[in-house]
């Protein structure tokens, strides 16, 4: 009974790693829902502060996924010494084994890059907004500032929203600038893969060279053999015929 040969490790690595990024995609959708409707929040109430932690909760986890993303790419990247050790497979064909796992590699990589670009750029024009809505109250585009009662209640808006703005911006500045380091890293790793698999295209063209010349060496080896074979008949056929003649011979004299 033959047993049945595992994928390599880092196959499930790669299949989490869809997963993962298909989990953040969903968050991303939802988050920009979240922020539209943060933004149409004027007044600091229940609305606001509940939207305020739902775009906080959510930026937290897309970044938490990202990051997890970045573990299972180094991983698949660092892999390469485990299949080799445990899988029969990767040790009869490593070669293969290695352009499949960095193939896997960069496929997860280029989802991210995009998602990540995107990720950035709705926060940084969320952050706008916020601070397009601050100035807005603080200014003097309002053309009844005269009231008592709006002067009171603005204060009271402003003083408010102040602290708030200022604190929801400084969070969405640090995922912008956490994600930038996430992605620095995994750029450095990506130029680092880059070098294995030049070296691997130049071990393939190596390998086809030698099986080409092995193929001919085989090829010549199989016309000396049945040349040698060939000669070898001819020679067994004259010398039948040479008994054949002196048996014939020898019949006629006697």
């Amino acid at each position: 009974m033959k047993s049945k040969v595992l994928p390599p490790f880092w196959v499930d690595l790669h299949v989490e790693a869809q997963e993962e990024l298909a989990r953040a995609k969903e968050l991303i959708s939802i988050l920009q829902k979240t922020q539209q409707k943060r933004l149409l929040c004027v007044l600091k109430d229940n609305t606001m502060e509940k939207s305020e932690i739902e775009v906080e909760s959510l930026t937290f986890s897309i970044c938490d996924s990202f990051k997890r993303i970045e573990k299972l790419v180094q991983s698949i990247s660092n892999s390469s010494a485990v299949n080799k050790e445990f899988d029969p497979l990767c040790n009869r064909s490593s070669i293969n084994c290695d352009i499949l796992r960095r193939n896997a590699e960069i496929s997860i990589v280029n989802e991210l890059n995009p998602l990540s670009q995107h990720f950035k750029n709705i926060q940084k024009s969320y952050m706008s907004e916020l601070q397009k809505n601050y100035i807005c109250l603080d200014g003097n585009q309002i053309n009844y500032e005269d009231s008592q009662k709006y002067n009171q209640s603005k204060e009271l808006v402003l003083t408010d929203l102040d602290d708030f703005n200022i604190e929801e911006i400084a969070k969405i500045t640090r995922s912008i600038a956490e994600l930038n380091s996430i992605f620095k890293e995994m750029s450095s790793m990506v130029v680092e893969q880059g070098s294995l698999v030049d070296r691997i295209d130049f071990n393939i063209n190596n390998a086809l060279l030698r099986v080409e010349n092995a193929h001919q060496q085989i090829s010549k080896a199989e016309k000396n053999i049945k040349n040698k074979i060939f000669s070898k008949l001819i020679q067994f056929l004259i010398v039948c015929i040479s008994i054949e003649i002196f048996i014939i011979f020898l019949k006629l004299l006697f």
